[in-house]
């Protein structure tokens, strides 16, 4: 599954428990952004990291931000690494090298 996301231009996270943007911030700390399901299930990390780009969107359709403008703040209450969000782990021959770093079981 990693190398099917590594594969696409940009994959959609709809969190349908995170609020609209006048009522949440992601950047606060107890925001329902960073408490969301979504960031709780299995399939979560490869959807994060194998896609160029991420973008977020809460349950009324809205924009949040993308993987990349939201790195630091993905980092804080995942322990995702900064550079890992920022540059993309593709399933391309690199892929080996790239994790090797990494901690993705």
């Amino acid at each position: 599954m990693f190398r099917w996301y590594s594969k696409a231009a940009v994959c959609y996270a709809y969190l349908s428990d995170v609020d609209g943007l006048g009522d949440d911030n992601p950047e606060k700390e107890h925001s329902s952004f960073r408490t969301s399901r979504w960031f709780m299930r299995g399939w979560t990390l490869q959807e994060l990291l194998a896609p160029v780009e991420v973008v977020f969107l809460n349950k009324q359709w809205e924009e949040i931000g993308t993987k990349s403008s939201l790195a630091s703040v993905i980092s804080s209450f995942t322990g995702i690494q900064v550079r890992a969000l920022e540059k993309p782990l593709c399933g391309s021959e690199t892929f080996p090298h790239t994790c090797g770093g990494y901690s993705i079981a």
